[in-house]
């Protein structure tokens, strides 16, 4: 063999190795070899992509390969072996098999052929590979990003929840679900207006208002969550843009904010309960400088004359009794008064005909009266307690106060929305309108009713124990017109919680930024 001829074998025998080192990293490839004519050897590197039947090993053929199926041969061309006569024995030609973005390659390396395809075919190889790895490097960190971006919003300690222009869900965090109550149900590609809470109008109005270019804002509102719940809270909605600026939808913040207000209105009526307080203990110390030094000085005074006219001592000894009984009187009295409102009263089913009978049996002079109860229904629900002290006094005050000794009492309830309204009214002298606040103050009586037991106490107590129970008591009365007076009650229907204090409208709802 010359050495052209040899040193062309050992650079055909490098492209082989060459070339089957790039074939055996891929994914499915082969390597025939033919030594003498005969197929010597068939490799299928990885996944094969086509098999030889054993009994071509050894045999002078031109076939390459049948597929398992049987459909398809291929065929390999003629090696001209007279070429090289004398060299058959040191003839080896081997066979590379690829499938390469679907189409099959054939290349074929034999002593004297140029070697051009198996270059060609390792660069393509090579390249691929590159593109390969490139692409599952691409994706893997695309898939890490994913993975990351889910685990912010998973754990973010914050409810955000982003919209398309069509207001449908393209994520949500994990504490956006949980606060609105919508559990861990599927958001992605849902309508944003047929979720609760956000299927109101206002929340729909806000969100047309973001998509528009605004950033909208509601203020602290009450809102009822998917899950039933009642929850105060605010949201704030601002548009996101595509990178050609135009608006791709809306981000929403949410945050609840039920324990906020629930403080600040406890602070709220505990600031109301000191201002009452403070005015209560000015009250007090008007009292206990006018109302209460009065006795006092009556009896200073009785105690002095008895002191100067022994003679007279018993009758100024039986004044000075009679003043420190009414001042006991007065004390007991404001003691009351100061109780009331210490604590909510138990809500029970009342029978109005049933409870007047009992209070009237235990007044002097009732038996003189007609009392009557009269509208439906005659049995509610309220609370027991304030609406026995309250028909209790106003009774009491209707016989008492009455200028004829008899006449006709009568009581009334009428079924409101929220609140029972229950009247008492008399046919008696009736009362001053100049004088209707005045009634309801402590120790203050009308000239009419001066002569008459009592210290003045007694709607004082009525009015602050139906006010703390959330109702309300007014006075209608025109002497000049008409006869008599009467007094409305308004009780609720049920235990009112310090959270009806504050409405909506105080708070504020929406405001557009």
């Amino acid at each position: 063999m010359s050495i052209n001829e040899k040193e062309l074998l050992r650079s055909a025998a490098r492209l082989v190795d060459d070339g089957l080192m790039a074939f055996a990293a891929l994914d499915s490839a082969l390597v025939a070899r033919w030594r003498y004519g005969a197929l010597a050897q068939w490799i299928p590197l990885e996944q094969p992509i086509c098999s030889a039947t054993p009994a071509f090993i050894g045999l002078e053929t031109d076939l390459l390969a049948m597929q398992d199926d049987a459909k398809t041969t291929f065929a390999l061309p003629k090696i001209g072996l007279s070429a090289l006569k004398g060299q058959a024995d040191k003839i080896s030609m081997e066979v590379f098999w690829r499938s390469c973005d679907e189409t099959y390659l054939l290349v074929i390396s034999r002593l004297g052929a140029p070697m051009e395809l198996e270059f060609e075919l390792t660069k393509q190889i090579r390249a691929r590979r590159i593109a390969e790895d490139n692409y599952r490097l691409a994706k893997e960190q695309m898939i890490e990003k994913q993975q990351l971006i889910d685990l912010v919003i998973d754990h973010a300690p914050a409810a955000i929840a982003m919209f398309d222009r069509e207001k449908r869900y393209i994520f949500a965090t994990r504490r956006w679900s949980e606060d609105f109550g919508l559990g861990r149900e599927p958001l992605l590609g849902r309508s944003y207006k047929d979720i609760p809470p956000f299927a109101h109008a206002p929340h729909l109005a806000l969100l047309d208002e973001c998509l528009s270019g605004a950033i909208a804002a509601t203020g602290v509102a009450p809102i009822e969550v998917a899950d039933g719940r009642r929850e105060w809270a605010r949201f704030d909605h601002q548009p996101w843009r595509r990178t050609d600026g135009g608006i791709g939808g809306a981000i929403a913040f949410g945050e609840l904010l039920t324990e906020t207000v629930e403080n600040r209105r406890e602070l709220e009526n505990r600031n109301a309960d000191l201002v009452r307080a403070n005015e209560e203990l000015e009250g007090f110390a008007s009292i206990i400088a006018h109302d209460l030094s009065a006795p006092l000085r009556a009896i200073q005074y009785a105690l002095d004359e008895a002191k100067k006219s022994p003679r007279d001592a018993g009758d100024h000894t039986s004044r000075a009794l009679a003043h420190a009984r009414r001042m006991e009187t007065m004390l007991s009295d404001l003691l009351d008064y100061c109780r009331v409102g210490g604590q909510r009263a138990s809500f029970a089913e009342i029978d109005l005909v049933g409870l007047v009978g009992e209070i009237v049996t235990s007044l002097p002079g009732a038996d003189r009266f007609d009392i009557r109860v009269c509208g439906a229904p005659q049995v509610i629900r309220a609370a027991i307690a304030p609406l026995d002290l309250a028909l209790r006094n106003l009774l009491d005050n209707a016989i008492k106060h009455h200028d004829c000794g008899h006449g006709v009492i009568t009581i009334s309830v009428v079924n409101c929305a929220d609140v029972w309204e229950i009247t008492v009214a008399d046919d008696g002298p009736g009362i001053d309108p100049a004088q209707h606040d005045a009634v309801f103050k402590l120790f203050q009586k009308t000239a009419a009713s001066r002569e008459t037991p009592g210290s003045g106490v007694g709607l004082a107590i009525v009015k602050k124990t139906i006010e703390a129970q959330g109702g309300a008591i007014l006075l209608v009365s025109n002497p000049g017109a008409q006869r008599g007076s009467a007094f409305c009650i308004s009780l609720p229907k049920s235990q009112q919680s310090d959270a009806t204090l504050h409405d909506q409208e105080k708070l504020g709802f929406v405001h557009i930024l």
